[in-house]
């Protein structure tokens, strides 16, 4: 819910800054791009929306059950890898920072920010809409979302189902990089070194370190071979992010088979292959 003040004093900006489901406007100055505001989100992208209870008002001040605050730009983290990736609107400003921000014509007001959003429109989606985004905005979403560049050029010896697959891992339910989770003991044997760490798949480019996808970032990290030269099926590429060296790498047939067994298929792909 929004909160507002005709100005904020410490004890409400030490409860903001300790509240887990919001973020202060410093948060996104290297993360995060302005863009359209909540009403807009709510006309044009509504199936991003965390909640269907999501409200917005024009007016804190006599309205603070609402989610948030609607006739101010929303921050759009555009990077997957990062923990707040989604789309935060204002719900905790005071009428000092309104009329500061209404002086200045800046899109966003400082404040406290909250989570509408954990996952963007497509890139075509965006631009088809017509609305204004902080300049830059879309050189680093299509830098986070290759997938999406209209401009890449894809490879054409790759069938045209061609998929990639990422096996990613995860803490407390938080994507990390499998070199940090899984360790090579010898022989055949491998590790989960993290206590509660576990081995996901992701076929989406929003999930995990956004490789994974239709044709997903094969054809860029690999270039055009064949799966199949890694043991893997012809049409499915699979990856996994190595923070060792800043990027993703083929998971080969081999490796899967001696972590899942002679099915790793079924695991991997959704079924028997």
């Amino acid at each position: 819910m929004t909160a507002w003040a005709p100005q904020f004093d410490q004890k409400n900006k030490d409860s903001f800054n300790g509240r887990s489901d919001l973020r202060s406007n410093e948060r996104f100055e290297k993360i995060a791009a302005w863009g359209p505001n909540p009403i807009q989100i709510s006309e044009f992208f509504p199936d991003i929306l965390i909640s269907p209870d999501f409200r917005w008002t024009t007016n804190p001040a006599a309205d603070m059950t609402a989610t948030a605050v609607g006739d101010y730009a929303c921050f759009w983290v555009w990077n997957p890898r990062e923990r707040d990736y989604g789309v935060w609107a204002l719900a905790a400003v005071d009428q000092v920072s309104m009329k500061d921000a209404a002086d200045k014509q800046a899109p966003v007001a400082y404040g406290w920010y909250v989570q509408i959003a954990k996952r963007l429109p497509t890139y075509r989606q965006m631009i088809d809409s017509g609305l204004a985004w902080q300049s830059g905005f879309f050189d680093l979403f299509l830098k986070a979302h290759p997938d999406q560049d209209p401009k890449r050029k894809k490879g054409s010896t790759l069938p045209p189902d061609f998929r990639t697959y990422e096996v990613v891992g995860l803490v407390d339910g938080q994507p990390v990089p499998l070199n940090e989770l899984i360790r090579y003991v010898g022989g055949d044997d491998y590790e989960i070194t993290v206590p509660g760490g576990t081995v996901a798949v992701a076929d989406d480019s929003a999930d995990g370190y956004n490789l994974s996808g239709q044709p997903g970032r094969w054809p860029e990290i690999v270039g055009a071979q064949s799966p199949a030269q890694f043991g893997l099926d012809g049409n499915k590429g699979v990856l996994f992010y190595n923070s060792a060296v800043g990027k993703g790498q083929v998971l080969s047939g081999r490796v899967l088979t001696q972590w899942f067994g002679p099915g790793w298929r079924r695991e991997i792909y959704g079924s028997a292959g």
